[in-house]
């Protein structure tokens, strides 16, 4: 398969997908690997936006804090800041709106899990953009290309917005803080390409 220009950049955002849902996920010795080896690597490409690449640079810069597990806890589990979409934005419908776009892909949550958390709809754009990118004709991409765009403009934008303005007012650490500027720069950024070639 050749990886053209537009296939690459597919490719470098479900990487950037990936980083941020790890980032958010509980940040166990594997995790917190996964998310060192992902910002290594995407730190190598001079193909995302300087603003993304700041925040990324800064971001490494916060990889060892030995308090990263500790206030995940305190935030996330004793904090009560909501993971999901559904107590996020407030959406009556998330849960099984999101369900759908998920079984149209052939993704889904963990059983017990919710489907409308931030980090398993970052995973899954981190598949849509994989789908797109090796999308085996026109029609594929188009139809992937089109949910990418709707799951960013109905579901994940406002979301990432809000929770990140939740953490981003409080006294999180400088490793949530910065991941929290990162997802609203880069999703933000995604929306406004996906508009224009939408």
């Amino acid at each position: 398969m050749v990886i053209t220009n537009e296939s690459r950049s597919h490719l470098l955002a479900a990487d950037m997908y990936r980083l941020l849902s790890a980032g958010l996920s509980y940040p166990d010795n594997e995790m917190l690997k996964s998310v060192e080896s992902l910002t290594t690597e995407l730190l190598k490409e001079n193909e995302l936006p300087a603003g993304v690449i700041a925040k990324l640079q800064a971001f490494a810069g916060e990889l060892n804090d030995e308090r990263i597990a500790a206030e995940y806890s305190r935030i996330f589990i004793q904090g009560g800041v909501p993971v999901t979409e559904s107590h996020t934005v407030t959406s009556f419908n998330s849960v099984s709106d999101v369900a759908a776009f998920y079984a149209a892909f052939g993704f889904e949550a963990k059983s017990g899990e919710s489907p409308d958390s931030i980090m398993y709809e970052l995973e899954f754009m981190a598949l849509l953009n994989i789908k797109i990118a090796i999308a085996p004709n026109q029609e594929a991409r188009s139809v992937t290309f089109e949910a990418y765009h709707d799951f960013l403009k109905e579901h994940l934008l406002e979301f990432s917005q809000k929770f990140s303005k939740k953490i981003l007012s409080g006294d999180a650490i400088p490793y949530f803080k910065l991941l929290c500027e990162l997802l609203v720069i880069f999703v933000e950024g995604e929306a406004m390409l996906a508009e224009g070639e939408n």
